[in-house]
């Protein structure tokens, strides 16, 4: 793994005091994607994605969340049939280290 795609070593600590969730395709033990991490979050929780490219939706709703990725340039969350992040009455928190895509249906456009 070249060190642009390293992952995180030292997972951030948590300031709201509650656990760390970490998504890792690669590492057994993590969940395979953000939206099952965030589907088990508890509301002090914060959840960590190493680098990698997932085909995932992030639906957020009701809640707070705490969501850090490895890096912009390293972590991209895209998705075919809609937009690939939703948020609704999200009352606090703090998404940083992550690229948004929205690919439609168009195969060219698909991250790798």
């Amino acid at each position: 793994m070249t060190a642009e795609h390293s992952p995180l070593h030292e997972l951030p600590p948590n300031p709201l005091g509650g656990q760390t969730l970490v998504v890792d395709r690669e590492k057994a033990g993590c969940f395979r994607l953000p939206s099952e991490a965030i589907a088990k979050a508890e509301e002090h929780d914060q959840i960590v994605i190493q680098p990698g490219v997932y085909e995932d939706r992030v639906v957020i709703t009701d809640r707070p969340i705490n969501l850090i990725g490895a890096g912009r340039d390293q972590v991209v969350i895209f998705y075919r049939r809609s937009g690939p992040c939703y948020l609704q009455r999200v009352s606090s928190g703090h998404i940083s280290g992550i690229t948004f895509r929205y690919v439609g249906s168009d195969p060219d456009k698909i991250p790798s």
